[in-house]
């Protein structure tokens, strides 16, 4: 059984619990315009990558209207070539040595 749950708030009163974050499977982050939410969330992903990498894939997943950062936390390493996608078509790969444009690869 899979479930999607949707909220407009990541940690605070009301908003998930820590139990459903910390087993989530993948995450949809539509553009906010509460920059302490989107510090939260890249805060929860700083074991995968940098939080300030984080805020850049971010950024440029969401600058596009309707646009999205879709994270895969179970990915297929060495098979997908990322875990961070701008929407579901377009990996974003986290440059190893922090570098500020990223990769992309389309899905085929």
């Amino acid at each position: 059984m899979s479930l999607l749950i949707a909220t407009q708030s990541f940690k605070s009163q009301g908003g998930l619990n820590k139990a459903i974050r910390n087993n989530a499977t993948s995450m949809i982050c539509f553009k906010s315009k509460d920059i302490s939410e989107v510090n939260q969330v890249a805060d929860a992903f700083s074991g995968e990558i940098p939080k300030e990498r984080f805020i850049e894939m971010y950024a440029a997943a969401t600058e596009e209207e309707h646009s999205f950062l879709y994270v895969d936390l179970h990915y297929k390493k060495g098979i997908q070539p990322s875990g961070f996608r701008k929407r579901f078509d377009t990996y974003l790969i986290p440059s190893e040595n922090d570098k500020k444009d990223d990769d992309v690869v389309k899905n085929q």
